[in-house]
């Protein structure tokens, strides 16, 4: 090394200075072996096993609807899925601590009406959480998911106001609502009404006052003949006008059978009853106080039809609602929902053939 110290030779191999400069070297490789192993950890591939909730969603907008097991439309779908996702340490580690379980997918996007079977992993790969943060789902359980997809029915429907403990001026026509139904279901409906009409809640209007335009609010029954539709709104105001209250009236009736006029057969066929005390039901009359003091009690015709269906062999008892009839001229209803009674035909044995003498 000259004078001016600006270079300096090599130490001598094995003196102290050698092996200074030696575990000098040694301590340098080694904090830079430990920050890249540490780097490592941090951003190169590693894998977890997390838990989702799937929720498989059909908006109203796409004209879908998703079936439940038991043939209902509903909103949602939803499943728990464990899952196993891949990425750097670093995001994998966000993910554990940010990551919210509801992942919510539009099923309508992909698939149309019919069954299908929705894969999973396909789902949270397409996720924010996963898909902006270059994370990828290598395997789910399940792996997928069944779903089936009808097609929905808008039609605007009639409603008829159901009121009690008042006649009116005028029976207000209440506006139409529009109803959503699955295609298969729209079509029972039309098959049994010709002419679908929305019925709503009984609404009691004996505590109004008489002479006065009123708004009243009514709830709607979602269902036309008995079966579930979606409305899109639930209740309806009409303006009404009551002419005098009524008075209520309970009778005691007999319900009896009417079977098609066409039946040759019938004596083949026993009636039983699950409950002959349901073939006597008390039944509540609303009607002017004049109107229901003319009522007799044998004046009203309670009676339920027989169908032909009615002849397969039942497990269970057949319920049927009561129709009540009250004679013409008077301006009475009944009060509430007609009664209803259980009963099933049983096939009477076969009359053996008399013994020839």
């Amino acid at each position: 090394m000259n004078g001016n110290g600006f270079y300096r030779s090599d130490p001598a191999r094995f003196s102290a200075a050698w092996w200074v400069e030696g575990a000098r070297n040694l301590l340098w490789v080694a904090v830079v072996t430990i920050l890249i192993w540490v780097y490592a950890d941090m951003r190169f591939t590693d894998r977890r096993a997390l838990i989702a909730t799937l929720r498989l969603t059909a908006p109203p907008a796409s004209k879908l609807a998703l079936i439940s097991r038991n043939d209902v439309a509903v909103d949602f779908i939803e499943r728990r899925v464990q899952f196993k996702v891949e990425g750097s340490r670093e995001r994998l580690d966000r993910l554990e601590r940010e990551f919210h379980d509801a992942v919510v997918c539009d099923v309508t996007r992909d698939y149309g009406t019919g069954e299908h079977a929705v894969n999973a992993r396909d789902v949270l790969n397409a996720d924010p959480q996963f898909a902006n943060q270059g994370l990828r789902v290598i395997s789910t359980e399940p792996a997928s998911i069944p779903i089936r997809l009808d097609r929905l029915v808008h039609q605007d429907v009639p409603v008829e106001l159901v009121v009690s403990g008042a006649e009116l001026t005028t029976l207000p026509q209440a506006p139409s609502v529009g109803v959503m139904a699955l295609e298969n279901q729209w079509k029972t409906i039309t098959e049994q009404t010709p002419s679908p009409v929305l019925k709503t809640k009984q609404v009691d209007l004996s505590t109004l006052p008489v002479g006065k335009k009123v708004e009243v609010e009514f709830e709607i029954f979602p269902q036309i003949a008995d079966v579930p539709v979606r409305l899109d709104q639930n209740t309806v105001k009409v303006p009404i006008e009551i002419r005098q209250q009524t008075a209520k009236k309970s009778f005691t009736v007999t319900v009896r059978v009417l079977a098609p006029s066409e039946w040759d057969d019938m004596r083949k066929y026993e009636l039983v009853k699950k409950d002959p005390l349901e073939w006597r039901p008390e039944i509540t009359i609303t009607g002017s106080k004049t109107d229901l003091d003319k009522l007799d009690p044998k004046d009203v015709d309670a009676y339920v039809q027989l169908r032909e269906d009615d002849k397969k062999p039942m497990e269970t008892w057949i319920a049927r609602a009561v129709t009540i009839r009250f004679p013409p001229g008077l301006a009475v209803q009944l009060a509430g929902e007609p009664p209803q009674v259980n009963f099933r035909l049983d096939k009477r044995p076969a009359e053996l053939p008399s013994p020839t003498p």
